[in-house]
């Protein structure tokens, strides 16, 4: 009984009907229209930014020239001995 609280029905007056379905998808078109304002908000500013970036040069940073370097690869590293004795052999069943 309480399922039928939550159910929504179109009215029988197709006048009516005609309303809520213009509504609906001038509330659609109202969204979208907001999401394309906001993407050309968003790539005008990052637009300028770039031309900001191309007029009076990126800001400095606090890193090293070297680690700028993309063919160098940093990191901690054991070496390990080669074993006199070969490795078992497989068991593959």
């Amino acid at each position: 009984m309480r399922a039928a609280i939550f159910q929504l029905r179109l009215p029988r007056n197709p006048l009516l009907r005609l309303l809520i379905a213009v509504a609906g998808i001038a509330l659609l078109s109202m969204f979208a229209l907001v999401g394309v304002g906001l993407a050309v908000a968003a790539l005008a500013l990052f637009g300028a930014r770039a031309l900001w970036w191309k007029l009076r040069g990126r800001p400095q940073t606090s890193a090293p020239a070297w680690s700028r370097r993309t063919d160098v690869i940093e990191g901690d590293y054991t070496v390990i001995e080669k074993s006199a004795e070969p490795l078992p052999p497989r068991n593959t069943v």
